[in-house]
């Protein structure tokens, strides 16, 4: 959407022929986790940050294959100035930051705790409670309280495993490869001590494909670390996913990791007990790891001090949209999205004021600019019908429209759907289909008027249904242009036409009235419950169409009628049957239209043929005493 937001459409569209070449294909990519830097382009492995048309040709011209290398002589600590912007102005667009590597994250203390831990140094329980203490939930979405999920699966019985979220799929979040293409050993140490203090045997790491540079920092720094471990390692595989937006979902991820499709898997039982490979799992996600380092040396009150509005901790924002700076922000726990954007970011852009936001990425919802006075945390947006999952926030003005935003996350939902629940699988792309349907009839609407819009209901609708569906053309059309066929439907000259005939009164669409030669009214009064329609058959009539009425009641369409038939009530299915017989006693049948007729009309070819059933000349015997109100020699006229 960030995308979206800086430009991306146009982008896409320029660049085939600004490139000009048969052997390079331009693809739309979904979210590639780098929002602040929007509108991005991937040109192989290589990310192009703020791309142009111009900046995308020179990348193609320079050869530009692989992501950019990455040294290992940073200095970064985020727990040390916390709460602060992790990235702004002058570094939201490096691709390829200096990063903390092996020796001088040693150098600095690091793997001390881990290798107290291992050494017996620290009780697991006792670590287990500081975890508990701080209030550090999982970071990956879902919130569920880290400490508690360790007590958990330590109780569970060995060999226990661990299987690490680094999937980021979540369109607007690029946290968790902000701090890992900064700091990957603070990530690996917090890993190193959940695994001793829960006693796991091997971690699994699954990153997202797309993340080039950071799965090149992993594979080095994971072999730094075997080479010369400070304390005994568990095994350690890396995994690249698929760029699968579901495996972002813990069971699913566990499922891509077997192997298999990444699906959710139902529960109980949960992963905590029957996990990866059938083994008790503890799951995590990168950012939930990356504090466990932090929180430990400094105390659960170091953690819990910060917060604002009542909640406790720090959260990373991944923040992008109509800002000023872009980036992760690292703040209290509880801010507000104004608090955010007006201390971390800047401000909004020039000339855009708040519009609304996303406080969740896009699963979580958007609010409007006067809800962004919520604090944002676990819990705290619920209420409100949405949710902070990982901290993904996307600003909008006042030059965006919330619906655009919609259609953009339920197009990516579409895409990303795993297909294992058809609510999904069909209702996203459905629900695609009739957001682009409302904005051509908006566009419609707003062009030629509310009155050229029209809705034409079911006839298998419920009361209900139709009721809705008024209220739906009236609201949000602007339009009184309302037909339904609710209460036709019941009528016995439905009944009587498909015995009859072998369709009833609404086989044909209801187009067809414009162009017909005869129209025939049986029982109902257009102008009231079809207007539209009955417009269509008095223009009809003004051409030359004849009308056929039949209605024991006088009705405005009876003014362009040229038979009417007023039969008596309860005889309208003695009438069907004098016209049929009418129509086959003097042979009026059209025999060149029966073999091409649909298979709603083979009963009235049987029965119209020579060899028709004496059953059927019995059952259309016509007796004028039934319908009494209409005398005979009407019918011959109307049934010709």
């Amino acid at each position: 959407m960030s995308c979206e937001l800086a430009g991306a459409p146009a982008l896409l569209a320029g660049l085939p022929q600004v490139l000009g070449r048969d052997d390079i294909r331009v693809i739309a990519a979904p979210c590639v986790g780098r929002c602040e830097q929007a509108p991005v382009a991937i040109v192989h492995q290589c990310p192009v940050p703020r791309a142009s048309l111009d900046a995308v040709a020179q990348a193609v011209v320079n050869g530009a294959s692989t992501h950019p290398d990455s040294a290992a002589s940073g200095a970064f600590d985020a727990a040390a100035a916390a709460p602060q912007p992790i990235t702004d102005s002058r570094s939201q667009d490096l691709i390829a930051p200096d990063y903390v590597g092996f020796e001088r994250y040693l150098a600095q203390g690091g793997y001390a705790l881990a290798q107290a831990v291992s050494a017996g140094d620290h009780d697991p329980q006792a670590l287990i409670a500081t975890m508990e203490d701080s209030g550090l939930r999982g970071l990956g979405g879902a919130g569920f309280p880290a400490g508690r999920k360790w007590r958990i699966v330590r109780e569970q019985a060995g060999p226990r495993l661990m299987a690490i979220n680094i999937d980021e799929g979540e369109p607007g979040t690029f946290k968790d490869r902000t701090y890992l293409e900064r700091d990957p050993h603070r990530f690996l140490e917090g890993m190193l001590i959940a695994a001793m203090t829960v006693g796991i045997e091997a971690c699994y790491l699954y990153l997202r494909d797309e993340y080039h540079g950071c799965r090149a920092i992993l594979q080095n720094e994971i072999a730094r670390l075997q080479a010369d471990p400070p304390c005994p390692l568990p095994r350690i595989e890396l995994r690249r996913g698929a760029g699968a937006y579901i495996c972002g979902e813990e069971s699913a991820m566990i499922e891509s990791i077997e192997g298999k499709r990444g699906e959710p898997r139902m529960r109980p039982p949960y992963i905590a007990e029957v996990g990866l490979f059938g083994r008790p799992t503890l799951e995590h996600n990168f950012e939930t790891l990356f504090w466990v380092r932090d929180i430990l040396q400094r105390g659960a009150a170091w953690f819990s001090g910060f917060g604002r509005h009542g909640r406790r901790g720090l959260r990373s924002f991944s923040v992008s949209g109509r800002v000023r700076e872009p980036g992760v922000k690292l703040a209290p726990a509880g801010i507000t999205a104004r608090e955010l954007i007006d201390e971390y970011c800047g401000g909004m852009l020039e000339g855009h004021t708040l519009g609304a936001y996303l406080p969740g990425g896009a699963s979580g919802g958007i609010l409007p600019a006067r809800m962004a006075d919520i604090p944002l945390d676990f819990d705290t947006l619920q209420p409100h019908g949405c949710f902070i999952g990982s901290a993904a926030v996307i600003v909008l003005s006042q030059h965006d429209r919330a619906r655009d935003a919609a259609l953009n996350m339920m197009r990516f939902f579409a895409d990303e759907s795993c297909g294992q629940c058809t609510p999904c699988r069909v209702g996203t792309a459905k629900a695609v289909l009739l957001m682009q349907a409302a904005g051509r009839l908006k566009a419609l609407r707003d062009r030629h008027g509310p009155k050229s819009l029209a809705g034409f209901g079911s006839a298998k609708g419920s009361n209900e249904e139709a009721y809705l569906f008024q209220k739906l053309v009236r609201t949000g059309f602007g339009s009184n242009n309302v037909d339904h066929c609710t209460r036709l439907c019941h009528a016995s000259s439905v009944a009587a036409l498909l015995e009859g005939v072998g369709s009833g009164a609404v086989s044909n669409h209801v187009n067809d009235v414009e162009h017909a030669e005869l129209i025939f009214v049986i029982g109902s009064n257009p102008t009231a419950n079809h207007p539209v329609a009955a417009t269509w058959m008095k223009n009809a009539a003004k051409r030359g169409a004849k009308i056929v009425l039949a209605d024991p009641r006088i009705t405005d369409i009876g003014k362009h009628a040229w038979r009417t038939l007023p039969f008596n009530a309860d005889t309208d299915v003695a009438m069907l049957n004098a016209l049929i017989h009418v129509v086959i006693d003097e042979g009026l049948v059209d025999q060149a239209s029966l073999p091409s007729a649909p298979a709603t009309s083979r009963p009235c070819a049987r029965r119209s043929g020579p060899a028709a059933p004496r059953r059927w000349r019995r059952s259309a015997a016509f007796r004028p005493t039934r319908c009494a109100k209409w005398p005979a020699l009407l019918l011959p006229p109307a049934a010709r």
